[in-house]
């Protein structure tokens, strides 16, 4: 049977997770575009409860990283070539294989046994292959090693760390190869829930206190302490004060990028690419109601998001304006943040299937847009005032290369470390701020400080 009659309905039960995990997996493969919308209503299916959902949520993220170290244990056990059987029945494979890695810690009988149920009822007549090769699988799984691809160690990485080769190739022209290595593996480790809250002592210890009295374990900030990594699995919306907007979901590494901006009551302060408004509510939590911020962002959908956040915030000194941050032009400011739009490379643990459908094209096409957001926004920067430019990418064409082009074209700038930013830990000899690679439970954002000279 095709994989057009196959395709799975939304069931109207209770429903498997490995089914919907199934599922999912199908739609990213047929339409990738759609997949993060799927991935999101997730939360939204009729799941016996929250192990379920984290198990559906476990099985779609790891079976899309990992993808290429699954397709190498198969290639193991299959007599035919993996490609040459339907997307529907790879799918399978690759779902009960990636149940079967040690690191998963899931009964391989369970394993086994759930994911033939999958291909009785979506591959009819391969469920007696897709037994006998997990079985197989699990029966060798422990000792089965990757030794032998050491030899050339950017195969090794991008097959075993399941990553395409060109990015590989690019972090190893920067860093060395265990840096590369670490940087890679965490890119695989499930993304972190962290929120931040309101920068007030005494509010963090009561909220604090809170989390402790309903068991729910966590670990403050590394670097800014009303930034809150929760370690216990937790229903993120139903923590406490979500709704009387007590915190925003937010990774430390743009709180720093914030940091950096150092936005201050008074200030006259420009967000370029606001959406969906994590930095830019932080922003506005730091320079007062008296202030405002005048948020842009090109897409109105996206703006609706930080609406939303900024009514569950009770934060009204944001002024929303829909515009392209390449065309904007309206008003002079002493402090600016372009948070440029860009390949995604830092955040490949966020979107799990952002490292399949990235390419080397799209850096370059991104590189153009970031410098020419980053050209005007220094058209509407005052005398002395500072411009940081940050992205979620890790690469040299969207982040050094960006800002080495802008200073060689725009003498009346440079590139400073404020006095005011003390966190020295994640600068460079070059003034740039990196929180990669390495640091756990961070993105990997790159930031720099552009301050136009008196």
């Amino acid at each position: 049977m095709s994989d057009q009659q196959q395709q799975p309905q939304y069931p109207q039960s209770p429903t498997s997770p490995r089914e919907e995990a199934y599922r999912v997996l199908m739609m990213a493969k047929r339409d990738p575009d759609l997949f993060q919308d799927e991935f999101g209503l997730l939360k939204q299916i009729n799941f016996r409860g929250r192990f379920d959902l984290n198990l559906a949520i476990y099985l779609v993220s790891g079976t899309i990283k990992l993808q290429k170290r699954l397709d190498l244990i198969l290639s193991k056990y299959l007599r035919k070539k993996l490609t040459s059987h339907s997307d529907s029945l790879i799918t399978i494979l690759r779902v009960g294989c990636f149940q079967l890695l040690p690191e998963c810690n899931i009964p391989h009988y369970a394993a086994v046994n759930e994911t033939v149920n999958l291909a009785k009822k979506y591959t009819p007549g391969a469920e007696s292959m897709v037994n006998a090769v997990l079985k197989n699988i699990a029966q060798n799984i422990a000792t089965l090693t990757f030794d032998e691809l050491r030899a050339d160690m950017l195969n090794y990485l991008t097959q075993y760390y399941s990553y395409p080769i060109w990015f590989v190739k690019e972090l190893m022209t920067y860093y060395p190869e265990p840096v590369v290595e670490k940087f890679l593996r965490n890119g695989n480790d499930p993304q972190p829930l962290q929120m931040r809250l309101v920068d007030d002592a005494e509010l963090i210890k009561q909220y604090l206190a809170k989390l402790q009295k309903m068991n729910v374990r966590f670990k403050q900030g590394k670097f800014l302490k009303n930034f809150i990594h929760i370690i216990s699995d937790s229903n993120p919306t139903q923590l406490p004060g979500f709704e009387s907007g007590k915190f925003i979901f937010q990774n430390e590494a743009s709180g720093l990028v914030v940091e950096l901006l150092n936005p201050l009551p008074n200030d006259t302060v420009l967000d370029l690419c606001a959406a969906p408004g994590g930095k830019t509510t932080d922003i506005a939590a730091r320079v007062g109601s008296a202030s405002k911020v005048t948020a842009v962002d090109i897409s109105d959908l996206r703006l609706n998001l930080l609406r939303d956040n900024l009514k569950r915030l009770s934060i009204d000194n944001v002024l929303t304006v829909i515009g392209d941050g390449i065309k904007f032009a309206s008003g002079e400011y002493n402090k600016i943040l372009v948070d440029a739009p860009c390949s995604g490379t830092g955040v490949f643990r966020k979107y799990p299937e952002g490292r399949w459908i990235t390419t080397p094209e799209d850096v370059g096409r991104f590189a153009v847009m970031q410098y020419s957001l980053v050209n005007n926004a220094a058209r509407l920067l005052s005398a002395g005032g500072d411009l940081v430019y940050s992205t979620c990418s890790v690469l040299h064409a969207e982040n050094e290369f960006v800002i080495e082009r802008f200073l060689n074209e725009h003498p009346d700038f440079e590139l400073v470390l404020p006095d005011w930013f003390q966190h020295k830990d994640v600068v460079g000899e070059d003034k740039f701020l990196r929180t990669f690679p390495g640091l756990k439970y961070f993105d990997n954002l790159f930031a720099a400080c552009l301050r136009r000279k008196q």
